[in-house]
Order: structure tokens, then sequence, then C-alpha cells
């Protein structure tokens, strides 16, 4: 996993994970984002949209899911992911 130093509003001394996804990537994340927004009630404490959103994360571009995971075991000094 590549980090940068110094992506802009970070303090220099923090490290971030950076990911720069496909157009096709994007495009995946796109849907499921579509799909969840479309999910009634809309309502992020709701416990049918949850599970909705919880489903459609295992989802994820795999590129995606294994850099959150990586984050989440070892976020880093700065506990920073930038995804772009």
């Amino acid at each position: 996993m590549a980090t940068e130093h110094r992506a802009g509003f970070l303090p220099a001394d923090a490290d971030a994970y950076r990911l720069r996804l496909t157009g096709a990537e994007r495009d995946e994340v796109a849907a499921l984002a579509r799909r969840l927004a479309g999910t009634a009630p809309a309502l992020v404490d709701d416990p049918g949209w949850l599970a909705t959103a919880r489903r459609l994360g295992n989802r994820l571009p795999a590129r995606l899911l294994d850099t959150v995971r990586a984050f989440r075991h070892d976020p880093g000094k700065g506990g920073v992911l930038l995804v772009s």
C-alpha cells in the first residue's frame, strides 16, 4: 500500500492511505450508492437501511475493500484514508 505525505490539508507528519479508483471502480461505487440512496426509508439509523448498507458494502470493488481492511488494521499515525 502506497502512502503519501503532505496530501494537501494533512499535517506534514501525517501518513495517509490513498487509493485512486479506476473509472470502472467509480462506476461500481456510484451504482451501489444509488441503490442505497433509493432504499426506503432512507434513514441512516433505520435497521433495514443499515442491513442494506452492510450487504451492499460487501459488493464494493475488491481494491477498495482491501484498502479499507488494511486501513482498519493499521490506520497509521494520521488515521486518514483518501479515496479519489
